[in-house]
């Protein structure tokens, strides 16, 4: 656990008096550095959209890297919403969008009435009806947050201030003063590790309740994992780039590290972290009686028929997640199998799975091939009609989240132009290719989403 215990860094006394800079000032010299061009990539990331200050202004449709502006409750304690009420937008990112009114607090409203909005589904949620909605997570989402400061710009409903909206470059690298000052000589400081917001308790105990791990524990579950003492978050993980939206924020796959057949008779096509990284956690929404919307990081699976419910414990009025006489924890097989195998025409009971999973690489190997082979992230499914003139449609399927680029490039290879570039959501998508102004002749359009590409030709005839 202590490599993944909560950690702070207390920067050097002669760091103490640094102030921060912006991370504008940071994209100067990181933006199109080839050795530091990840600016753009860490703009794109969730970090720097935790909290978006609107102050009674209609935000502009470019101002989310990868979701639209979001819509307003409808009402809030019995009144209309128009942007003017509204003072920032915490997060809008893929899980939730929440709003602060024009004194700090976030809307909350009264029973019946839903004012979390939540972007991976297009719906709506209650959140919090009847209370205060009191702004005290500057911690985690803010750069240079000061609890003890006054409340930011005078809002009464915000504890503390801060030097940047969002996590910005300087919340995990530390104020950049004197490094902007002479970079050569002043390395930054240091700010936060991934464990300083990406936890819930103290203790590192994970809570749970309502049916699931609540959100941003994933350090105390990697705390308690067979990967604790071996692997840091940025073993797999690039913090610049987004990975609900397979941006680049992965950058190893379990088979690097675990070679060999693990494949299964019959689920071929099912990969490690269906299995092993179930949806135990839920930030916003939950879509079956065990899938959330947050992935597991503990890794391990507990293949004894033990329901969720039977392997929890409480202190006081506080329910948390079973650890063995190790410390280690375990997901239950209601979320590693029965979030998939439940509802679905092939209903399996805990004890069922707990048959089927016991051993279950040794005892139900596939014959076909040493590494899992999930479908295609991406598929083309027609590109109709073609030839075609002026319009044709491009049909293509993702099977998660994703920013989708669509280019067209003359057979040379040069670049004609662009077609789409924004996020898409998982399911079916069409675009339509106009062709009114390109000459005749064949080209080729490259559709690219996350790490993976396809290229069809097609023709155009005038």
């Amino acid at each position: 656990m202590k490599r993944f215990a909560l950690l702070v860094l207390v920067c050097a006394s002669a760091a103490t008096a640094q102030t921060y800079v912006g991370d504008a000032i940071c994209g100067a010299c990181h933006a199109n550095n080839p050795y530091t061009g990840f600016f753009e990539g860490y703009r794109n990331s969730g970090h720097p959209w935790k909290i978006f200050r609107t102050q009674g202004g209609v935000p502009a449709a470019n101002t989310w890297p990868h979701t639209p502006v979001p819509p307003l409750p409808s009402s809030v304690n019995g009144s209309p919403v128009t942007w003017s009420d509204v003072e920032y937008v915490i997060g809008n990112y893929f899980w939730k969008t929440r709003y602060m009114n024009r004194d700090g607090y976030i809307m909350t409203g009264v029973t019946g009435e839903t004012t979390q909005w939540n972007p991976q589904n297009e719906t709506w949620s209650p959140y919090n009806p009847g209370t205060a909605g009191t702004f005290d997570c500057g911690s985690c989402h803010t750069t240079g947050y000061n609890v003890n400061g006054p409340s930011q710009h005078g809002l009464p409903g915000i504890v503390g201030s801060w030097a940047q909206d969002g996590i910005r470059c300087e919340a995990c690298h530390g104020p950049g003063s004197s490094h902007i000052s002479n970079p050569g000589a002043n390395p930054m400081p240091g700010g936060q590790e991934c464990a300083a917001c990406h936890y819930r308790d103290a203790s590192f105990r994970m809570p749970w309740g309502g049916g699931f791990m609540k959100h941003h524990q994933q350090s105390e579950e990697m705390a308690h994992s067979p990967h604790a003492d071996a692997m840091t978050c940025a073993s797999c993980h690039n913090p610049h780039k987004s990975t609900v939206y397979n941006d680049g924020g992965m950058t190893t796959s379990c088979t690097d590290c675990h070679t060999g057949n693990y494949l299964v008779a019959g689920m071929e096509s099912v990969a490690c972290i269906d299995c092993h990284m179930p949806l135990l956690g839920k930030s916003a929404i939950s879509t079956g009686q065990y899938v959330g919307d947050v992935r597991s990081h503990l890794f391990s699976i507990m293949t004894e028929p033990i329901a969720a419910t039977n392997n929890t414990y409480t202190e006081g009025s506080n329910t948390f997640w079973n650890q063995d006489v190790d410390g280690k924890a375990h997901a239950t097989l209601d979320y590693a199998c029965l979030g998939c195998h439940l509802g679905f025409g092939d209903n399996l009971t805990l004890e069922q799975a707990a048959a089927f999973a016991t051993n279950i690489h040794q005892n139900h190997a596939s014959a076909l091939g040493d590494a899992p082979r999930r479908p295609a992230s991406l598929r083309l499914t027609s590109l109709f009609p073609n030839p075609f003139n002026p319009t044709s449609t491009v049909r293509f399927e993702t099977d998660l989240p994703y920013i989708v680029r669509a280019v067209i490039f003359d057979l040379a290879g040069s670049r004609v132009k662009e077609v789409h570039t924004g996020p898409m959501r998982a399911g079916v998508h069409e675009l339509s290719l106009d062709a009114g102004d390109l000459a005749s002749g064949t080209y080729l359009l490259r559709l690219t989403a996350g790490n993976e590409a396809i290229t069809e030709r097609f023709t155009v005839l005038k």
